[in-house]
């Protein structure tokens, strides 16, 4: 059992219009990938983390940037320790920076009101010798994932699953009631 939300499909609507989507999760074994794609005017621009980037223009040039093997984690550390041994003004990330990030995870939770299982049927237990560790791997996940990042087609609508309520800013006060009403039931 998942006893926490490990899965987010997320979109949110900007005040000027353009539409964000995010999809993450843990559920799943073997090698991860962090994937961005920004859809312009123009061209779509879609950057694999530590691979490469590429622009694909709309009359059909695609232009590769390939990128060096990078790790965020280390690389965040590194930029740290640099702010602190006073060879950077400011660390990458501060605490400031981080606020619309986490109101799009609280009104995340806030449109979602609970957090639903899977599927058991989709399920699988797996077991990485390698890092000893047990993982669940939730069978169509990747594909899930790509459709709503593409196409915006919510998974889990075959399950009777909607996705969640629109909420704005103005709801992010109700984000600890529903919180602790998840908990509550998890634990039930």
């Amino acid at each position: 059992r998942i006893e926490g939300a490990d899965t987010f499909f997320i979109e949110a609507d900007t005040p000027c219009g353009a539409t964000l989507r995010v999809a993450l999760t843990h559920a799943c074994s073997g090698a991860s990938s962090h994937e961005e794609t920004v859809v312009c005017e123009h061209a779509t621009l879609r950057y694999v983390v530590g691979r490469n980037a590429e622009i694909r223009w709309n009359d059909g040039r695609v232009e590769q940037i390939p990128l060096t093997e990078f790790d965020p984690l280390q690389e965040n550390y590194l930029e740290y320790f640099r702010y602190l041994a006073g060879e950077s003004p400011r660390p990458a990330t501060t605490l400031a920076d981080c606020r619309p990030f986490v109101a799009l995870n609280n009104l995340a939770h806030v449109s979602a009101e609970t957090i639903a299982p899977f599927p058991t049927t989709l399920l699988s237990a797996v077991r990485d010798d390698k890092d000893q560790k047990d993982y669940f791997d939730v069978a169509g996940l990747a594909r899930m994932q790509e459709a709503f990042l593409l196409r915006g087609t919510w998974p889990g609508a075959e399950w009777g699953r909607s996705p969640g309520k629109v909420v704005t800013s103005g709801d992010i006060g109700s984000f600890h009631d529903i919180v602790r009403r998840m908990a509550k039931t998890a634990v039930a």
